[in-house]
């Protein structure tokens, strides 16, 4: 990716992140409180939203990164591509388990009040698997569904852990967003080598490993 290229995936996931960091941030605090935001509580609430939406779009941006490292690793250990795709469908699996069972288990209740939210999860992650198919290829679904799934819920732990329905909602809405922006424009800001015009499979895979 060149230098330019990758200052405009920075600049502009960070920019996701702290409109919908101050967006969700800001509308939940007023629904959940009721409380009526002026003056220097206003600006102040303004900058600690803001600061959180950037924070979690850094986090982001180190998780899609941190995820290319895991990729190349994986690949070389497996040697497939197909039992790439096959090992990262099982783990979308085993953490939308866990997030009900485990969280029943800490929380207490009946587990099905815990599915609602990784159905939630699931939706969107299918919805941005399924544009990001379409924008590239059908070998894009799986990796694309790992991200928004799997690596969105190890950057949401810290706000997951506590409980707070707040703090779960100003970190999730900001990471999901700055997630599926990466994964969804990525492909258009590295070369994948085009020659001829045909898509060969060495490139598609390069456009998925630009996500």
């Amino acid at each position: 990716m060149k230098a330019r290229n990758w200052a405009f995936l920075f600049v502009t996931t960070l920019t996701v992140g702290a409109v919908t960091g101050l967006l969700c941030g800001f509308g939940t605090y007023v629904l959940q409180t009721g409380a009526e935001v002026v003056g220097r509580d206003l600006w102040l609430s303004i900058l600690g939203f803001v600061g959180a939406g950037l924070m979690f779009s850094l986090m982001s941006q180190m998780g899609l990164f941190a995820y290319f490292f895991f990729q190349a690793l994986m690949l070389g250990i497996l040697k497939r591509y197909w039992l790439w795709q096959v090992f990262q469908a099982v783990v979308v699996l085993l953490v939308l388990v866990d997030l009900v069972w485990l969280r029943a288990a800490a929380g207490g209740g009946h587990w099905l009040a815990y599915v609602p939210l990784p159905l939630a999860l699931l939706a969107v992650g299918l919805l941005v698997a399924v544009l990001k198919s379409h924008l590239t290829d059908r070998t894009a679904f799986i990796p694309t569904l790992f991200v928004m799934v799997v690596l969105t819920t190890l950057e949401w732990l810290p706000a997951l852990t506590t409980g707070n329905r707040l703090s779960m909602w100003v970190m999730i809405v900001p990471l999901l967003c700055c997630n599926a922006w990466q994964v969804l424009i990525l492909h258009r800001l590295v070369d994948t080598g085009k020659g001829d015009g045909k898509k060969t499979t060495a490139a598609r895979k390069k456009k998925w490993a630009a996500v």
